[in-house]
């Protein structure tokens, strides 16, 4: 018996309300995780003997499974997002940057064997683009076209760490 007071449906209740008080965009992104749910097999059997079917399909989580899959999106936001962009940060860091000033057969090829060493071990700008160029964009300009990506200190990662585990030991409704 969990040796909880209130049930996996109140918390993910709760979970959602705050997020969404919070950060609607990231509640959105949350919700949809929780929506998405579990694929599962199954097997019929049509009448006459027949040989049977197998296929997939996809069925909703159970309340404690969407409480982890919530948690698990969460793990993947605050801290597995911010691993991978310092992962990023620090390749990029040690790249060097090409001069650009070949002009000998293939230029690209030329570009990446003329390295400019001066860049080397400096941090770089490293950006996302929200709305490439081969889309069809909308009359209005977009409001942010690029999303850039910044360093988290080691030390906040571990305080998601621990603020992500104490909210798993707040929602473990094993028996």
């Amino acid at each position: 018996m969990p040796q909880h007071e209130y049930t996996a449906e109140y918390a993910l209740d709760l979970l959602m309300k705050k997020l969404t008080e919070r950060s609607p965009e990231l509640a959105r992104q949350i919700q949809d995780v929780v929506d998405h749910g579990k694929d599962a097999g199954e097997q019929e059997r049509p009448p006459g003997g027949k040989k049977s079917r197998r296929y997939r399909k996809t069925v909703p989580y159970s309340y404690g499974e969407a409480l982890n899959a919530a948690l698990d999106a969460l793990g993947a936001h605050f801290i597995q997002q911010p691993l991978i962009i310092n992962s990023a940060c620090e390749e990029m860091r040690e790249a060097a940057v090409g001069n650009g000033s070949s002009s000998r057969g293939f230029g690209f090829l030329d570009h990446f064997r003329e390295q400019s060493a001066e860049a080397k071990g400096q941090q770089k700008s490293i950006e996302i683009e929200l709305v490439t160029e081969t889309q069809v964009r909308p009359l209005a300009p977009a409001a942010q076209e690029t999303y850039p990506l910044k360093e988290t200190s080691e030390a906040q990662v571990e305080e998601q760490k621990q603020h992500l585990a104490k909210l798993r030991a707040l929602f473990d409704f094993r028996e």
